[in-house]
């Protein structure tokens, strides 16, 4: 398993895809055992899971009046025990109160669960 700092609340590193940098956070408490298999399972996902966020978001511009989503950057998936999500910045979402945009998924199924846009 690839090393993670370790945080008062979660443990935490870095990969890169297509030279972006992601975060990855992970949730305590977690057995030593739910963390090698969160991790194996994001390294797997994580082309397809930031793909499905970017797509769910541009599907729900319409319904949620999301009129900025061309300056997307800094990706963060968060993982816990029951979900992971994706979330995303956007400098043009400043101004309006939701410059993060986040998309829940399903642990198990990785099917999209949710939506969140706030800061």
């Amino acid at each position: 398993m690839n090393s993670y700092s370790e945080h008062e609340d979660r443990f935490e590193r870095s990969l890169f895809i297509k030279d972006e940098e992601v975060t990855v956070s992970i949730d305590k408490p977690i057995t030593e055992n739910f963390l090698s298999q969160l991790d194996n399972l994001i390294e797997r996902e994580i082309a397809n899971l930031l793909s499905k966020s970017i797509s769910f978001i541009q599907s729900s511009k319409a319904d949620r009046e999301i009129e900025y989503i061309d300056d997307l950057s800094d990706p963060q998936i968060m993982a816990g025990s029951e979900l992971i999500s994706v979330y995303w910045y956007s400098e043009k979402g400043e101004s309006k109160g939701s410059s993060t945009i986040g998309v829940d998924f399903n642990l198990d199924s990785l099917e999209i669960i949710e939506l969140t846009i706030g800061d």
